[in-house]
Parts: structure tokens; sequence; C-alpha cells
């Protein structure tokens, strides 16, 4: 997430504006720019190919995060007091957090702007922004921490689990969650590493995207894309 200086008054302000809106791509960074079609081609083709990297591991994280929520829900006026539950709560907030990080909206959305097969020889092809790929890069890293957090968090659960276990205390609560805990854990490391590999690639096909047009003397108008 976005962090800024808190002394600044305006800070508090920036900051939950640009968090809150992580799932959604902003629209000067959605919308694509002239260039060379073969810079517009590598650009979408990179952007696919780091989309498809964790495609399998967002949708069965999603399958767990399900599964958790209506556990959370079944057993919270047993176990709302548990450490177990405690920890089982923080894992759902934890998987909920990598999801809003935004990474795979901003994916789609640049590799969405691939240059039509049909157009005319010498016409300009169209993709997204530079600062589009920037953003993913910085989501990219953003995702990558939130992961090793949640990791954290899933190895916390899976200890209180495997506690409930050694005293064959609420043993069908106990091992549902020590696999679950398991799973997320696997399913987060594997979206952090692909996280890590796609914004290598990002970085690497930067330049090749067009830069936003300068605004008032300010190249790439970064300023008026969180306004």
């Amino acid at each position: 997430m976005l962090q800024f200086d808190r002394q600044d008054p305006d800070a508090a302000d920036i900051d939950a504006a640009f968090n809150a809106a992580l799932d959604r791509v902003p629209a000067p960074l959605a919308a694509p720019l002239p260039c060379p079609p073969s810079d517009a081609s590598a650009v979408a083709n990179v952007a696919g190919s780091c989309l498809s990297l964790t495609l399998e591991a967002w949708r069965a994280l999603d399958d767990e995060a399900l599964l958790l929520q209506r556990i959370l829900y079944r057993t919270r006026s047993q176990h709302r007091n548990s450490v177990h539950f405690r920890c089982a709560q923080r894992l759902a907030t934890a998987t909920s957090r990598v999801k809003r990080a935004g990474l795979a909206t901003i994916l789609s959305s640049i590799s969405a702007s691939a240059p039509p097969s049909s157009a005319a020889a010498g016409a300009a092809a169209r993709a997204a922004p530079r600062e589009a790929v920037e953003l993913a890069t910085c989501r990219c890293v953003a995702t990558a921490a939130l992961c090793h957090r949640g990791e954290r968090v899933a190895l916390a659960l899976f200890r209180a689990c495997e506690l409930l276990c050694a005293k064959a205390l609420f043993m069908p609560l106990a091992v549902t969650l020590l696999a679950i805990a398991a799973r997320v854990r696997a399913l987060l490391a594997a979206i952090r590493h692909d996280a890590a590999e796609a914004h290598l690639r990002l970085l690497a096909i930067r330049d090749r995207a067009p830069p936003l047009p300068s605004t008032d003397g300010v190249p790439g108008a970064a300023g008026g894309v969180l306004r």
C-alpha cells in the first residue's frame, strides 16, 4: 500500500483515496496511447503473460478464502474468543488484502490494449501508458509484501491448530483449519514468487510503453492521475 508522511495534513486523505481505488485502474491509465506496433504488442503480451502466471493461484485462493469465511461464520459463537479463531480471522483479512492489492486488475487492463491484427500497415497501434506499467510494478511489490505477511499469519494458524490436534480438542475444526492454513500458505508463496517474476518482466518492457503527454510542463502528467 502507498504510504505518505502523516505530518502532512493532506496525507491521510491522499493515502485513503489512493488505497481505496486499488480495485480499479485510474482513468488516465486505462486509455491506450499510440505507439509502434511492435512496442504495443510487446507490452500487451508481457502483461498477459504476467497475468497468466498467477491466474490459477488467484482462483484457488478465492476458493480457500470462501471456505474459510463460511467456517468463521458457522463457528463464531462457540470459538470467537479462542486463539485459533482469531488466527483464522487474521488469515481471512490477509487474503482479502492480497486480492485488493489490484495486481490482476492493472495487468488485465494493460494486456487488453493489444494492437488489432487487422491494423493497416504503417498505422500506429495503441498500448497502455508507461505510467500504467509503472503502477503495475508497484502493485507487484505490494502484492509480494502482503503475501509474505499472509504467509506468516497462515503459519500462526497452522501452529494453533497443531496444538489443538495434540490435545485432541475440536478435532474436525482443527483438522479443517490446519489444511486450509497449509493450502493458503502455499498459494500465497506461489503468488509472491509470481509477483516477483512479473515485476522483472514489466521492468524489461517499461520503456517501450508510451508515456502520458505532459500537462503544464509536467512530463507524464503523473500528478493528475491521482486527482
